[in-house]
């Protein structure tokens, strides 16, 4: 990954050669040993063990499916929705815990893992008191921004490395204070590298001043910086964008929480909570790696022009999608007699 494509067609330094052949030798005469060891697993039973977080490491285990389909089925809110909770889902699951509704409070310590439970238990969404008048204070005009990115294993774009994430294509909703909105866009089709003229775009739509909210900062600032090191001379005006970021993620992780995200706060598992008829099932693309695989077709120097245009217009409506759910999301205010009931501790989403 250290590689850096600097000329047409010059792939040289891209593989890296190194012979291993008195390793794999030395390792030779164990061969036989390991091969009849796997011979007597493969003929024994299956082992008498439950699924788990062993099954996802160091990597998931391909035989997962096959294991839970032989297991009792999981309650519609398993312990599993805890998140960041490998070693206290096992617990639970050694104590005979596998509902995240039946689970004791005592044994729960983190607040957000408390927050899950009471939430799923009680059917009553968590919306902390502070959550409506932190979405107020943010300035307008806002600018609600999604990058979509492409990653190649072998480089195709001078100056970048292999596995290196470039933004292709982004949407921005801009909304004013009097509710006004309107989207912009980027995306270029041609094959040709779309880095300088996004930027560009980018400069020219977010303007000088005013938030600009993300879903997940750590993303798109990396792009935004990454761009700034590629274009010195637009690096000032790309830092000032960093510098205006907002994050939605950590507010709606902190402040809100509905039994159905199922332990996820990413944009599709909160947006249905507050917004369900802002679906993505009516979408020919419906997440971030179709949008890729369709961008390498819609590149690709076969396609024709007509399915070509057909993968933009897919394209830009599903990132048309994801800003647009943030502005629903930003928008959104539990109701005032919700308010006074979460002083309880929880609330009931409107």
């Amino acid at each position: 990954n250290q590689f850096v494509y600097t000329r047409e067609g010059d792939y040289d330094g891209l593989l890296a050669i190194e012979d291993i052949t008195a390793e794999v030798e030395a390792l030779l005469p164990s061969i036989p040993a390991l091969v009849a060891e796997l011979k007597r697993v493969a003929k024994g039973d299956l082992p008498r063990i439950s699924t788990g977080a062993h099954c996802h490491t160091p990597y998931e285990c391909p035989l997962l499916a096959y294991c839970q389909a032989r297991e009792p089925k999981l309650p519609d809110y398993p312990v599993d929705v805890l998140p960041r909770g490998h070693a206290l889902i096992a617990q639970l699951r050694a104590q005979g815990h596998v509902d995240i509704r039946t689970v004791p409070d005592h044994l729960l310590t983190r607040d957000t893992h408390k927050r899950i439970a009471a939430a799923t238990r009680d059917n009553k969404p968590f919306v902390s008191d502070e959550f409506a008048s932190i979405l107020d204070a943010i300035a307008y005009p806002r600018f609600h921004l999604d990058f979509e990115t492409i990653q190649y294993v072998v480089p195709r774009w001078l100056g970048t490395r292999p596995f290196e994430q470039l933004p292709f294509q982004f949407s921005c909703h801009v909304e004013d204070r009097g509710g006004t909105l309107r989207q912009e866009a980027f995306l270029d089709v041609s094959g040709h590298p779309p880095l300088a003229a996004l930027v560009d775009r980018l400069i020219e739509v977010v303007g000088k001043s005013g938030p600009i909210l993300v879903w997940n900062q750590g993303f798109e600032g990396r792009c935004i910086r990454e761009l700034a090191a590629r274009f010195p001379e637009k690096r000032k005006a790309l830092l000032r964008i960093v510098d205006r970021l907002v994050d939605l993620l950590p507010i709606f992780r902190e402040h809100y929480y509905h039994r159905d995200m199922l332990g996820s706060w990413s944009i599709k598992a909160v947006l249905p909570t507050i917004a369900p008829d802002l679906d993505y099932g009516d979408l020919d693309i419906g997440d971030g790696g179709a949008v890729q695989l369709a961008y390498l077709e819609a590149i690709a120097p076969d396609t024709t022009a007509r399915r070509r245009e057909e993968l933009r217009s897919q394209m830009l409506a599903y990132c048309e999608r994801d800003t647009l759910a943030m502005v629903r999301l930003s928008q959104w205010r539990p109701a005032a007699a919700v308010r006074r009931a979460n002083r309880g501790g929880r609330a009931k989403a409107s």
